[in-house]
């Protein structure tokens, strides 16, 4: 068989470096460049469509088998367009203790220092930041400021006041200190800092003490309009190595006032008001599953209950669904929708549409035409029948077949019919 020389350059980039089917098992640490298939498209544009006004948390389950890509749709769930909340990877911790901190540094490392910088701009002229100095320069004075701050109604409320008297004399600093300005921004970003930079800033805390990061996403959120959306990839195998302290094994009941604020109180009350009236059955029902459920799916209440444009997408596999969201449902009252998503085997079209993408892509970054290789170069078209026959549509089977298909073709020197009979 002849190939053009952009077909002959691409094999030989084949031969000596990486080729797009090395890599048949997606990571959450490393980032997913893998192409969309129409499929799997039309579940991110679902998603976008559940999460577009939502006035209250979403929920969405995505269930699906070992192998058919849950991890790669959270990779293009964090990279679409179409998705306007802002997109967080959320690692369990072992601990609950660092929950709201692993979600707050990743969040911020979304948000970039330039947008923090504008969030403490904003939140601190709320407490009186905004006045200028013979009306020419903004004022400096973080202690009157403060005072100011720790006359609002966030900090009389506040069941963890020494907390956030620490976030809000650090948002502070960031916005209006001159000098301490740059420290602040890196205690901000969650940089642990030694004893002696805590007391240049007149910080107690380092952003990964207990509360701390919960104070200070209470502030942020309020600012942060398009909300989060979380995605916590094979959520029913990480949850259970998930430990609060706080709850017993007897007791697996809402946390007690001490860790939750006044506005977890009110709208608790609001909840428990509206419930009583429309059906108390209901509302017993509800506290009967809420003395079942584990730590972690009882800090996520406590996190919607007081976060409302924080919204929630996790993978799952078939065989856990039920267990893990029968733990969800204790906290359907207080969402706008608990919806899941069942991913499904990739169809023919799809399998072929990603051949082409993937080659596609190869060739940009090699500086290849990807318009003068030949339609399913190198093989034919029977080649991808036997693939979906082989795989029954499986994603990753069908990535490492092509990765195989590949290797008979350039280092074996074996005939597409007898690649055929190998794979």
């Amino acid at each position: 068989m002849e190939y053009s020389e952009t077909e002959k350059a691409f094999l030989h980039h084949l031969q000596t470096s990486l080729g797009p089917f090395e890599k048949f098992v997606a990571k959450m640490d490393i980032e997913e460049n893998l192409p969309l298939v129409p499929d799997r498209r039309y579940i991110i544009e679902n998603i976008a469509d559940l999460l577009l006004n939502a006035k209250k948390n979403v929920i969405i389950p995505i269930v699906g088998k070992v192998g058919f890509g849950k991890t790669h749709l959270c990779w293009q769930l964090r990279k679409s367009l179409e998705i306007k909340s802002i997109p967080v990877f959320l690692e369990i911790p072992e601990e609950s203790k660092f929950f709201y901190y692993n979600l707050y540094t990743e969040l911020v490392e979304n948000l970039g220092a330039e947008r923090l910088r504008d969030l403490s701009i904003q939140i601190s002229d709320l407490w009186g930041a905004q006045e200028k100095k013979y009306g020419l320069f903004r004022t400096s004075n973080v202690e009157r400021v403060l005072a100011r701050a720790k006359e609002s109604p966030e900090f009389l409320h506040s069941q963890h006041k020494n907390e956030l008297e620490d976030v809000m004399r650090s948002l502070i600093t960031h916005a209006i200190d001159p000098d301490k300005s740059h420290s602040a921004e890196r205690w901000l970003l969650g940089e642990v800092m030694d004893p002696d930079e805590l007391y240049y800033l007149g910080l107690s805390f380092n952003l990964n003490a207990e509360f701390v990061a919960m104070e200070l996403l209470k502030l942020l959120l309020n600012f942060i309009p398009e909300g989060l959306l979380l995605i916590i990839d094979d959520l029913d195998e990480s949850w259970a190595r998930y430990n609060n302290p706080r709850y017993i094994e007897d007791d697996w009941t809402l946390p007690s006032s001490s860790l939750q604020s006044t506005e977890v109180n009110q709208e608790s009350s609001r909840l428990e008001n509206q419930k009583s009236q429309k059906s108390p059955i209901n509302e017993e029902n509800r506290a009967l599953n809420l003395s079942k459920i584990p730590d972690f799916f009882q800090d996520l209440y406590q996190l919607f209950t007081v976060f409302p444009n924080i919204h929630l997408v996790f993978t799952i596999k078939p065989k856990n669904e039920a267990e893990i969201m029968a733990y969800f449902d204790p906290i359907t009252d207080i969402t706008e929708s608990i919806t899941s998503i069942i991913l499904f085997p990739f169809s023919m079209n799809d399998l072929k549409k990603y051949y082409e993408s993937a080659i596609k892509e190869y060739c940009k970054q090699k500086g290849l035409q990807f318009s003068k290789i030949s339609e399913y170069f190198p093989w034919d078209s029977d080649f991808f029948r036997l693939i979906y026959e082989k795989t029954q549509g499986n994603p990753r089977l069908i990535i490492r077949k092509f990765q195989d298909a590949f290797d008979y073709f350039l280092y074996d020197r074996e005939p597409i019919e007898k690649i055929k009979e190998l794979l």
